[in-house]
């Protein structure tokens, strides 16, 4: 492995960094970039980007870039590619690597067969055409701010007239609460500075009136008793008496016969 002619080092400078040479073979127009192969002469790297020319000429090549700068995690200004653009062997130049050749092999091995999809020329085309007229980022970075501020001004406004609505509930709350609280009797109602003396005159009143009729409430009503009389005893009385006045008038009897006889 440290023989591969596919990647090479060179001797490390005084900062402990190298450079390193890679030389890849691109197969591209597929729908994604991938590492295929990683083997002793040249590595297969598919990419989804054709090599056009007019106006897109390049893009494959700065496909291949990005990517490479992606799955090394190396910076823009790190990874460069040769002068002949328009063969599919390429030679990619790596700069400022703090690894060596081994770790640099089984790194990229590890990345084989792993897809990504194709965006770094499209991202780079952009960021030109941004670089070139900033005017219409800038617009769209005024008018999304604006969309924001706006946003949360409706937001403000819906909380502070909800805030401010009466609630449906405050009448009922507002009762409840007014008869679960005690009352104090006047007498010991203690009168505000500036309330009219007819107030509390009023409510001394109202509270008499209400103490009364709960006294009134409070207190049965009295019932005479009625004699109960047993029906059966006071036969059997009348019968005694009748009995008594038969037997007096049968001893007057007999002794008006008893004088007679005298007599005689």
């Amino acid at each position: 492995m440290l023989n591969w002619p596919c990647v090479e080092l060179s001797t490390k400078d005084a900062n402990d960094l190298c450079d390193a040479k890679l030389t890849v073979v691109v197969r591209p127009g597929k729908s994604h970039n991938c590492i295929d192969e990683v083997n002793e002469q040249v590595i297969f790297v598919s990419l989804g980007e054709e090599p056009k020319k007019g106006s897109k000429k390049g893009r494959a090549n700065t496909e291949l870039q990005g990517f490479i700068q992606f799955i090394l995690g190396l910076d823009e200004g790190q990874v460069k590619l040769d002068a002949n653009l328009g063969k599919k062997g390429k030679t990619v130049f790596l700069s400022g690597l703090k690894t060596d050749k081994r770790s640099l092999i089984w790194l990229l091995q590890s990345k084989v067969g792993q897809r990504h999809s194709p965006r770094f020329a499209s991202e780079k085309e952009a960021a030109a055409r941004r670089a070139e007229n900033p005017q219409p980022a800038k617009r769209r970075k005024d008018e999304e701010s604006e969309y924001r501020r706006l946003q949360q001004e409706a937001v403000g406004e819906a909380i502070s007239a909800a805030a401010a609505a009466p609630s449906p509930y405050a009448a009922a709350d507002k009762a409840t609460l007014a008869a679960s609280r005690p009352t104090l009797p006047a007498r010991l109602r203690v009168v505000r500075p500036g309330e009219p003396a007819e107030v509390v005159k009023q409510s001394k009143e109202s509270e008499e009136r209400t103490q009364n009729d709960q006294t009134e409430e409070a207190t049965p009503p009295t019932t005479e008793a009625v004699p109960v009389v047993d029906n059966k005893d006071s036969a059997t009385t009348a019968d005694g008496i009748a009995g008594l006045a038969q037997y007096s008038s049968s001893e007057s009897s007999d002794e008006d016969d008893d004088e007679d006889d005298d007599e005689d």
